[in-house]
């Protein structure tokens, strides 16, 4: 997971296909088709936006699954 700050919110970019996502508040974003992010190292993945404290919650489910699975 790559947190990349900006100026009115933090992106968190995750190295999971979008579709083995289970995002049960539809915040994830598909990134595959983007070229890049600003200060990325990696490119692809899933994007969460994240603007409010409530964001954080809603990303966690998500950020839960992509440690699941580099953890195995």
């Amino acid at each position: 997971m790559e947190v990349l700050p900006r100026t009115n919110r933090i992106n968190l970019l995750l190295a999971l296909d979008f579709n083995e996502v289970e995002d049960p508040h539809g915040v994830a974003k598909d990134t595959s088709q983007r070229k890049f992010f600003i200060h990325a190292q990696y490119e692809g993945g899933v994007n969460i936006p994240i603007w409010t404290a409530e964001d954080i919650e809603k990303a966690l489910p998500i950020v839960r699954q992509a440690h699941a699975l580099v953890s195995v």
